[in-house]
């Protein structure tokens, strides 16, 4: 499981000093790409797909994600769901393409937000 944590910082400057923070203190750093599909009428309700690797052409792992207003159960949350790596590249370049994944997420975003159909 991976943790995402979100900092507010109150300047450039501040931006500017996090690196330098955090880097004795990191353990591995992942690359990721992150690709956001948004419909204009909902902001909250965006899918999102994140491809991890060094490699944008071959991704070792992915994930599809609904960022929305979260649902936190037992003090977590969980809102990303694995995608086929090959499939998520793919959907990088044609959207449409997760209308044919079988996803909770997609099934229930399908009508609502993307017309995927």
């Amino acid at each position: 499981m991976g943790v995402e944590i979100k900092l507010r910082l109150p300047d450039a400057a501040a931006h500017r000093r996090l690196p330098s923070y955090l880097a004795p203190r990191l353990r591995r750093t992942h690359a990721q790409r992150n690709l956001f599909l948004d419909a204009a009428a909902r902001p909250l309700a965006a899918l999102r797909v994140r491809l991890y690797g060094p490699d944008d052409r071959a991704p070792s792992r992915a994930v599809l994600a609904l960022k929305r207003r979260l649902s936190i159960h037992a003090g977590v949350s969980r809102v990303e769901e694995p995608l086929d790596p090959a499939l998520a590249l793919a959907c990088a370049g044609d959207p449409a393409r997760l209308g044919v994944v079988d996803s909770p997420i997609i099934r229930a975003r399908r009508d609502r937000v993307f017309h995927l159909d």
